[in-house]
């Protein structure tokens, strides 16, 4: 069964903004813009409710999902793939700050995901296995340093230089690693 992708979990727009009253902007971004630039609860209360029926749909669909074991190792890279592209260039910000969090979540949906594929990966290859392992868990360090001490996030700018320059190069060095993955995942025959 295919299924659409919800606008709770569809991209950011591109930029420029679409305007705040635009019908086609929804979702979990839409809902960001809005709080951080003073629109109202009765303004954003349909925004909420559909983003809410749209994860609804979307958790109640998910167990007669069907995905290609391919399209699964795909995932694990596309996943932080996205987050370089969106959260840690500052273009999914709209004002929350969140980017960081946003990528720590992505990081644990990345793990989810290769949780599922850790048998087959384990017969195929357990060094690449190990090594992506060793990149999360640099990863995970780089992010856990990113807060202040009363343990909320820093934003993209609250960073230094070499702090953001240390996330984006162990992120591509783990993306580089993940791109393994669905060859890993191909179907072999003896021959």
């Amino acid at each position: 069964m295919r299924i659409s992708r919800p606008a709770a979990v569809s991209p950011p727009p591109s930029r420029p903004l679409r305007t705040a009253g635009s019908a086609q902007w929804t979702g979990f971004y839409r809902l960001e813009y809005g709080l951080w630039h003073g629109q109202s609860a009765r303004e954003l209360t349909p925004i909420a409710n559909a983003l809410a029926a749209d994860a609804r749909g979307l958790r109640a669909a998910s167990p007669s999902m069907q995905i290609d074991l391919i399209d699964m190792g795909l995932r694990t890279h596309e996943i932080l793939e996205n987050a370089l592209q969106f959260q840690l260039t500052g273009i999914a910000d709209y004002g929350s700050g969140t980017a960081l969090a946003t990528l720590s979540a992505n990081l644990h949906g990345t793990q989810v995901v290769l949780s599922t594929l850790v048998g087959l990966m384990q017969t195929r290859d357990p060094q690449d296995l190990t090594t992506i392992n060793t990149w999360i868990k640099t990863l995970a360090v780089d992010l856990n340093a990113a807060h202040h001490p009363d343990g909320t996030w820093l934003s993209l700018q609250q960073l230094s230089v070499a702090a953001r320059q240390k996330i984006n190069g162990d992120l591509g060095q783990l993306l580089e690693k993940l791109a393994v993955v669905p060859n890993l995942l191909e179907e072999r025959t003896n021959a």
